[in-house]
């Protein structure tokens, strides 16, 4: 399967990066890229999807980094490059041309016993490329029937009877890659490491090599992630000829900052394999979805642009909170059906109530802080004055002040349910929970209730992604309504969405002891999930017979 060479094709550049402009003494030799080029179609097959099974037939912008890997020459007769970093979005087989080069180095490079490893920050990911390189392997009949794993050592390692060389997974352990003599390594999701101490053992273990390599393929990583972002700055300054570096190849590809994110030619920009193993109607209906809210739009320049993205970003731009508000007089809710949600403070802090009645799509909110609080507080003073917020008398907020604050509510609406964080809420939970009735005593206070279902939502990204955004999307499209509380308002420029590592997010304060609220925005994710998901009054007791109607 030999292709015809084309010299003209080498001297083409890959996302920016020019193969001939710092070659130092190296010299290229087609010859020797084209062999590297042949040996994926000749020797190994796709591992998934459609393809599997099928000649790995290499895309042009694969040929680029494959042919240029094994074409340069030093004088001495070993490779130019020495580390490559790939930084691509997902879905364009990173992963399955890592695990093609990975077998490339263990069987078909000449090296004696050579020792190729395969990184990540677990083995669980790194059995990921490790599995394909397998597959690969299998699919080979010569291949398959050289290659076994040793005798009496673990699945993880492969060993190549012909060339006594290995192949075995490593984990992020710096430790783990003490005591090797690494001729090649592939680190996979290199966004994942904490730090460079695993990437630098084993870097260190090649020092016995005529020519290793070390390559690191990633999508982006998040603004903080040190290590990750240390490398692709070092990659982008070798490929802008800021540094020189003849054995390194940057190959980065990604939006910046200036690009259209919802422009096509953006999208064709970032994904080299747009139209392969991924298509345009995919990234457009990704882009519609994602696009509807800020944490959805986060997610896609990270996946499918590859830009970096912090962890803690702004909610929402007050201007779309603005633009929900209405006059109260002009909706009347005396009676109204409504669902709602408490959020207790710490000792000294604010805490919150919020109201959401389905059939006017509206929230209204209720805040109490301490007296000692409030009166260092000039704005919660001012705030108080106008009727926007409670002052208790006492140093800490009670349960019996949080109690009338849903009284009150109760006596002008038709609460049908409460959401409450668990967090020291178990007594008034049970207490706003008992059947009504009207205490004649402090002995017998508790004795009564208000009669109204109680639920608690879980604090945890999981549990509050899927509100989260349900909220924005209704703030954004306007198909909510408030009454312009100014606490509310403040809090909504105080709220920050943060991310778990499967891209579940939840709304936190800039930092633990920032001294800027988000009560009420907690309080009004909670009462709408306590609206819409009616499971939370189904699970322990039976309301059966209590009607809820939701939009």
């Amino acid at each position: 399967m030999k292709r015809k060479r084309r010299y003209k094709f080498w001297k083409k550049t890959l996302a920016g990066f020019d193969f001939w402009r710092d070659p130092g003494d190296a010299k290229f030799y087609p010859d020797l890229a084209e062999w590297a080029c042949d040996f994926f179609p000749e020797n190994l097959c796709f591992t998934t999807g459609e393809f599997a099974g099928k000649p790995f037939i290499l895309e042009e912008w694969q040929q680029q980094i494959i042919g240029h890997l094994f074409g340069w020459l030093r004088p001495d007769g070993s490779r130019r490059f020495r580390y490559l970093f790939l930084y691509i979005p997902r879905k364009n087989g990173k992963t399955e041309l890592a695990a093609g080069l990975g077998v490339l180095f263990f069987v078909a490079d000449g090296e004696p016993a050579a020792e190729v490893y395969c990184g990540a920050k677990t083995k669980g990911q790194a059995n990921i490329f490790f599995s394909k390189a397998k597959r690969m392997v299998k699919f080979n009949p010569v291949l398959n029937d050289r290659v076994k794993p040793p005798k009496g050592r673990y699945s993880w390692t492969l060993y190549d009877e012909e060339t006594e060389s290995t192949m075995q997974i490593l984990a992020s352990d710096e430790a783990s890659a003490q005591g090797f003599n690494a001729h090649a390594g592939v680190i996979d999701e290199l966004h994942t490491l904490a730090d460079g101490g695993f990437p630098g053992a084993l870097r260190e273990s090649m020092g016995a090599r005529r020519q290793p390599l070390l390559a690191e393929l990633t999508t982006a990583a998040d603004v903080d992630n040190e290590y990750c972002n240390e490398q692709l700055a070092y990659a982008e300054q070798v490929r802008d000829g800021v540094i020189s570096d003849s054995t390194c190849m940057p190959i980065v590809f990604r939006a910046l900052d200036k690009d259209d994110v919802s422009d096509p030619a953006t999208w064709y920009k970032c994904n080299p394999n747009l139209g392969v193993s991924i298509k345009e109607s995919f990234i457009r209906d990704q882009y519609n979805k994602l696009s509807r809210t800020t944490s959805g739009i986060i997610r896609f320049k990270k996946y499918f642009l590859n830009m970096q993205t912090a962890n803690n970003k702004s909610w929402l731009d007050v201007d779309f909170w603005d633009h929900c508000r209405v006059q109260q007089s002009s909706i009347d809710l005396a009676g109204a059906h409504c669902f709602g949600a408490i959020d207790r403070s710490a000792v000294n802090d604010i805490s919150a109530l919020a109201l959401y009645f389905p059939d006017y799509a509206s929230f209204l909110f209720d805040f109490i802080v301490p007296r000692e609080t409030a009166e260092s507080n000039a704005a919660y003073e001012q705030w108080a004055k106008a009727g926007y917020i409670r002052i208790s008398e006492f140093s800490a907020i009670r349960d019996d002040e949080l109690f009338e604050m849903v009284a009150d509510a109760k006596a002008k609406y038709d609460i049908r349910g409460i959401g409450y964080d668990p967090w020291r809420m178990s007594s008034l939970a049970d207490w706003l929970s008992k059947p009504f009735g009207v205490a004649d005593s402090e002995e017998n206070l508790r004795e009564f209730g208000l009669g109204i279902p109680v639920a608690a939502i879980k604090q945890d990204f999981r549990t509050l992604s899927g509100p989260v955004n349900d909220v924005e999307i209704a703030i954004r499209n306007r198909t909510v309504r408030h009454f312009g509380n100014p606490v509310m308002r403040w809090m909504m420029q105080n709220s920050r969405v943060t991310k778990d590592h499967k891209e579940n997010i939840k709304i936190v304060k800039e930092n633990p002891n920032s001294p800027k609220k988000i009560d009420g925005v907690v309080t009004m994710i909670m009462a709408h999930k306590t609206a819409t998901d009616v499971s939370l009054f189904t699970k322990d007791k039976d309301y059966s017979n209590m009607e809820i109607r939701l939009l």
